[in-house]
């Protein structure tokens, strides 16, 4: 849940508040902690309230906070906003992923030039292509269905190539 959720909603405000609920609590686990240093301070305030979980919790909760980009300042704005001591152990294990690509392909607007860019990745196992708009989005997604309809059926029958944006149904996501 977020910590706009976790703070500011009437049904987990509700939960907090029952303390058999909060016996039953084993972890507090912060994905993507890095957050609470880059997005808390101004940009979402509830990052910066994180810490104030440990006192709804029973003592001894475990309360882990894990990112692949957790160093320097960002790792001590954590620390102090988890009211993390000294005793707690930072583990920093290696985050280098050489079969993972980072690539920024920039097409000159004509659709047929997105096309082109995104049928180069085909034959990628994984890839995630990002769009500005929902109609480019879904005008690509056909494409690419139709394309890989003639090319590579079994893809599309085991729902290989999927769309995923804001609007989507919570089930779905």
């Amino acid at each position: 849940m977020s910590p706009e959720t976790a703070f500011n909603s009437v049904h987990f405000g509700m939960l907090w508040s029952e303390a058999g609920w909060r016996s039953r609590v084993q972890a507090v686990v912060i994905d993507e902690a890095h957050c609470i240093s880059t997005w808390g301070p101004e940009f979402r305030k509830d990052y910066s309230r994180i810490g104030d979980l440990c006192s709804r919790v029973p003592p001894g909760t475990s309360f882990l906070a894990v990112s692949a980009t957790l160093h320097g300042q960002i790792l001590q704005d954590v620390r102090r906003s988890l009211h993390y001591g000294s005793n707690v152990t930072v583990i920093k294990a290696d985050t280098d992923c050489p079969n993972v690509r980072y690539e920024v392909q920039v097409t000159s607007g004509n659709i047929n030039s997105c096309y082109e860019a995104l049928e180069a990745f085909m034959d990628s196992k994984k890839t995630v292509v990002y769009f500005d708009s929902g109609d480019d989005l879904q005008n690509a997604y056909l494409h690419l269905l139709s394309r890989i309809r003639t090319s590579q059926p079994s893809l599309v029958q085991s729902n290989q190539i999927a769309k995923y944006y804001a609007d989507l149904a919570p089930e779905i996501k």
